[in-house]
């Protein structure tokens, strides 16, 4: 089992811009991961998010979770490995 979670604070006019909390679960040769994302920029975008993954080792991901490292708009986003050899 792993989790993960973060946020984004504007200092400046004191909102939290964003926040993630993502959990996943490794057995065997496949996993699974879930994120629900909040993202605050006031007028410009203001949206909640539900993400799904489902990992097949030595084969990719499928659903619409990207890949640790891919989602660049979210600059805290730590990312989780959820791949596992057989």
């Amino acid at each position: 089992m792993n989790a993960s979670a973060g946020l984004s604070y504007d200092v400046n006019s004191g909102t939290l811009q964003n926040q993630f909390v993502q959990l996943g679960y490794n057995g065997g040769c496949c996993g699974l991961a879930v994120e629900y994302r909040r993202i605050n920029l006031g007028t410009v975008r203001n949206e909640n998010q539900f993400r799904v993954s489902f990992i097949l080792a030595n084969l990719g991901s499928f659903g619409n979770l990207p890949p640790s490292g891919t989602d660049l708009l979210m600059s805290l986003d730590a990312g989780l490995a959820f791949f596992h050899d057989c």
